[in-house]
């Protein structure tokens, strides 16, 4: 799990961050990219805080749901992933070739 020490530079920062979280909780309301969404809010805080923010028995369940026979916890895995990634909610629906024009 990627580790943020503020003093050396951040991953994103927080304006990034929280302009990201705020955009995907506005998005949640959309039921199909709900569970993508909630992982990507999660694995975007992690991107953020780093080892702070979860345990790596956490990181690592969530890392292993991108798997799932189940399309939910699949779905939230991918997002989980796209968040530790650092991706930005514009390039998810540049993704998904949405728009939030």
């Amino acid at each position: 799990m990627p580790t943020t020490n503020k003093g050396e530079g951040m991953v994103m920062s927080e304006q990034e961050f929280l302009h990201n979280i705020a955009a995907a909780q506005s998005l949640l309301s959309v039921q199909a990219y709900s569970a993508f969404l909630n992982g990507y809010m999660r694995g975007l805080r992690c991107h953020f805080h780093g080892e702070a923010f979860a345990t790596r028995q956490e990181h690592g369940l969530f890392m292993t749901l991108v798997d799932d026979p189940d399309t939910t916890k699949a779905a939230m895995g991918r997002g989980y992933r796209a968040g530790l990634s650092g991706k930005t909610v514009e390039d998810l629906l540049r993704d998904m070739e949405l728009s939030i024009d």
